[in-house]
């Protein structure tokens, strides 16, 4: 089980290291379009100001920065991410515009985070629990620095078949590549991808007052079909590295498909690739 758990984990650092850069040239573009999934997590978390708060998986600090301009200089914002380059780039940001109440650091997996025991208010992890090895026990993890009546807001994508932003080009690819077929059980896109396992995950802490909301959310959105394929071959996670990977004729293949298939779905060229989402979030109780 521990060393299955660690591949996992060093899987999971190569392919969003090599995200990494898209992510931090691409903030706006990528951030901008999944805001409503932050706007969830802010509400149902109801952050606050003077609040303290941790981000797990915080990449390259969504929804970290906004949930930090919110708590104000009397509350912060820990954001903790396996990926160095996803921290490096969130720690730039932060310099960069003077954020002084948000830092960030990298840890060894999401088991070992660091903290004490109680010490935040408010706990969020935004599309990351579902990469991880164990999502029960990370959640756990998250419970113990939680401290009694705070809050765990996390988010993930839903069914696949509701969310043609990662099916889509998974199906392109596919054609000219023998793609792993994906463990229902293990990590990935659509490990938590309903509403029950949600609650199952919430109720496995302990955890009171669980409320789920389900939308349909843009993932990405380019202004043509050729900005939406840089989009995903350089800001799109595992995708990255799979076309990175790939060699050069046969990636040209898949570009040419790709590209004809959206001329076909988007007559306007203006593209908008959707997903559905889920944000979930619970109270820890006064008595454990």
């Amino acid at each position: 089980m521990g060393n299955r758990d660690e591949d996992i984990r060093n899987q999971q650092r190569e392919q969003w290291t090599a995200a990494s850069e898209g992510w931090i040239n691409k903030r706006e573009e990528v951030s901008s379009p999944t805001r409503p999934i932050t706007e969830h997590i802010v509400k149902l978390s109801r952050v606050r100001p003077g609040a303290q708060v941790l981000d797990l998986a915080c990449g390259v600090g969504d929804p970290a920065f906004t949930i930090a301009d919110i708590v104000g200089l009397d509350g912060s914002v820990l954001g903790l991410d396996i990926a160095e380059a996803m921290v490096k780039g969130a720690l730039s940001w932060a310099k960069e515009h003077d954020v002084s109440n948000a830092n960030f650091r990298t840890i060894k997996n999401e088991l070992e985070l660091g903290v004490s025991n109680e010490c935040f208010d408010l706990i969020t992890c935004r599309h990351g629990l579902m990469f991880m090895p164990n999502p029960q026990l990370a959640l756990q993890a998250m419970a113990s620095a939680t401290k009694k009546e705070g809050r765990i807001t996390i988010s993930s994508w839903g069914l696949p078949q509701n969310s043609p932003a990662f099916t889509l080009p998974g199906q392109v690819i596919g054609k000219y590549v023998n793609l792993p077929t994906p463990d229902p059980k293990a990590p990935g896109l659509f490990a938590l991808s309903t509403s029950e396992i949600h609650k199952k995950l919430f109720k496995g802490i302990g955890f009171q007052d669980i409320e789920v909301h389900k939308f349909d959310c843009p993932v990405m959105i380019a202004e043509s079909p050729e900005e939406m394929w840089e989009i995903i071959t350089t800001v799109g996670g595992p995708m990255v590295k799979i076309i990175k990977d790939l060699q050069s004729n046969i990636s040209e293949l898949i570009r040419k498909d790709f590209l004809e298939t959206l001329f076909n779905m988007f007559q306007s060229r203006r593209v908008i690739l959707t997903a559905e989402a889920i944000v979930t979030t619970g109270t820890k109780p006064l008595v454990v």
